[in-house]
């Protein structure tokens, strides 16, 4: 089943704060309870016309 029971919605905009350091590190900290390794991004605030990337924190 779709996790938005197959309704589309929108994105109109966010607010990249950093992203994870690696799917690894994500990972990794998720099977360990440990806290999540980010790192900063080269345009960080609101993105406007875009998707939030993999590993993206916002």
């Amino acid at each position: 089943t779709f996790g938005s029971n197959g309704i589309p919605y929108t994105i109109y905009e966010y607010d990249l704060i950093s992203q994870a350091a690696s799917t690894e590190a994500f990972d990794g900290a998720e099977a360990n309870g440990t806290p999540l390794e980010i790192i900063p991004v080269d345009n960080p605030g609101i993105q406007k016309d875009a998707l939030p990337l993999d590993l993206s924190i916002v």
